[in-house]
């Protein structure tokens, strides 16, 4: 019945809001919990991470993406 008269009355918002509200307040809990959670990173660990993890991976998504279009392009043409 809430549903129906907050519906009537015009205010179909506010369950636009509530969840924005709740997802917002889930990520920000999650975010302060695990930051408070785990120890803290190192830059030379976190380069290491970049240099031979991040960047291969960057790396071969341009790649794959690239060959994906040019192979979608063939096919349609």
């Amino acid at each position: 019945a809430v549903i129906g008269a907050v519906a009537y009355v015009g205010l179909d918002w506010v369950a636009g809001l509530l969840w924005f509200l709740g997802k917002t307040y889930a990520f920000v809990f999650l975010f302060v919990w695990m930051r408070g959670t785990l120890p803290r990173v190192r830059i030379d660990q976190l380069m290491d991470f970049a240099w031979k993890w991040l960047l291969p991976v960057s790396l071969l998504n341009l790649f794959v993406t690239a060959a994906a279009i040019v192979i979608v392009d063939s096919v349609k043409s």
